[in-house]
C-alpha cells in the first residue's frame, strides 16, 4: 500500500480524539483495561460493550472464560432491562500474532462495522508469543492498529497485572502504545477502584469505585456512591412510577400487583423492592405488603417524570418547581 502525506495545515481534517459514547474508552484507539485476578475487569468491559451494543455494533472475542459468558449477559440484561442488541461474541481466540488470523477477523467484521472490538484477553489472543517480548507485542500493536484503522472501530485489550500488582504485565510497548490505560483494582472492601493509568492527549480522569451487585446468577458492576435517576434501572424506574400512580398513594400496591402492573418476572420483584428500601426510595408496612413511595422516592418519581402535572400532588408543597 503506498504512503500518503498531508499537508500540515490539513490536520485539522483528521478525526479528532474523541470518547467512545457513555464510557472512558477512547474511539478508534487502542484502549487497555488491566487488573489482577478478580478485579472484575471483564464485567466492566462488557457493560460498556453492551451500552455500546444499543446503537452500534460490537464484536467480544471471548478467548477464555466463554462457559460463564451467557449467565453475565443474561444478568446485564435483566438489570437494565434491555437485550444484547447488536453484541455480537466470538467465542475462541483471534490470534494478533498471525496476518491470516487478522485477516479472517477483518473479513468477519467489513459488513459489521463494530465500533467497538474487545479482545478478552490479551494472552490468550497470543498464542505461543512472549508478553515480555518487544518484538511480540510490537506485531499485536501493529495488527491491532491494522484492525482498528480498517474497520475504524476502538480496540479494548483486556490485560493482567504483573506479579507485584504494580502495574500491567510484560513489554513497555504495550504502555508505549496504547492510546488509554484502564486500571481496576479490588482490595478486599467490597469496593471496585477504576483509575485512568494512561490517556493520551488529556489529563487522566478521577478515580471511580464500583461495587459488585449480584443479578440471577451472576451480577453487574454499580457505582459505589449511591444511586440517582440515572443509576436506576429500568426496572426500578418502571416500579416507581406505578407506585406513583394515585390508587396506591395511600394502601400502596402488594407485590403481585407490582408485577403484574410492571411486567417483571415474579422470581425478581422481591430483589429489586429490597433495592429500593435500602436506598430509601420506597417503605411498607411491618409485614411486607403493600409497598409505597417514601418521601424520597415521591421526589425521584418527580425528577424522573420531567416534572409532570400528574405526579405534582405526590410531593410537599414547599417544594420548588423550577
Amino acid at each position: 500500500m503506498p504512503l500518503c502525506s498531508i499537508p500540515g495545515d490539513q490536520l485539522g481534517s483528521l478525526p479528532p480524539t474523541e470518547i467512545l459514547g457513555n464510557t472512558r474508552f477512547i474511539a478508534r484507539g487502542l484502549n487497555v483495561v488491566f487488573g489482577p485476578s478478580g478485579a472484575f475487569k471483564s464485567f466492566y468491559t462488557l457493560d460498556a460493550a453492551l451500552h455500546i451494543a444499543q446503537t452500534s455494533p460490537v464484536i467480544y472475542v471471548a478467548a477464555e472464560g466463554v462457559g460463564g459468558l451467557h449467565r453475565r449477559v443474561a444478568a446485564w440484561c435483566e438489570y437494565n432491562d434491555l437485550r444484547p442488541a447488536q453484541s455480537r461474541f466470538i467465542c475462541e481466540e483471534v490470534n494478533l500474532l498471525s496476518q491470516t488470523s487478522v485477516k479472517a477477523l477483518i473479513d468477519h467484521c467489513l459488513p459489521i462495522q463494530p465500533a467497538l472490538i474487545i479482545f478478552d484477553t490479551l494472552a490468550c489472543c497470543i498464542p505461543g508469543g512472549d508478553e515480555n517480548s518487544a518484538k511480540d507485542m510490537g506485531i499485536a500493536v501493529r495488527n491491532s492498529r491494522i484492525i482498528q484503522r480498517t474497520l475504524n472501530s476502538a480496540i479494548i485489550w483486556i490485560h493482567h497485572t504483573n506479579r507485584a500488582e504494580r502495574g500491567e504485565r510484560g513489554s513497555g510497548a504495550i504502555r508505549g502504545a496504547a492510546d488509554a490505560m484502564i486500571e481496576l483494582t479490588a482490595n478486599g472492601d467490597n469496593i471496585i477502584r477504576v483509575s485512568c493509568s494512561k490517556l493520551k492527549d488529556d489529563d487522566p480522569w478521577l478515580t471511580e469505585e464500583y461495587r459488585f451487585q449480584p443479578v440471577l446468577n451472576s451480577g453487574v458492576l454499580l457505582p459505589a456512591d449511591g444511586y440517582n435517576a440515572d443509576q436506576l434501572s429500568a426496572q426500578e424506574v418502571r416500579i416507581l412510577e406505578f407506585l406513583a400512580l394515585d390508587v396506591f398513594e395511600t394502601a400502596g400496591a402488594k407485590a403481585i400487583q407490582i408485577v403484574n402492573g410492571v411486567n417483571i418476572p415474579e422470581r425478581n420483584i422481591y430483589r429489586i423492592l429490597s433495592h429500593l428500601k435500602r436506598e430509601l426510595h420506597i417503605q411498607h408496612d411491618s409485614k411486607g405488603d403493600p409497598y409505597r413511595l417514601t418521601e424520597t422516592g415521591k421526589k425521584l418519581v418527580l425528577q424522573l417524570t420531567g416534572k409532570k402535572a400528574a405526579v405534582l400532588h405526590l410531593v410537599e408543597k414547599e417544594i420548588v418547581i423550577e
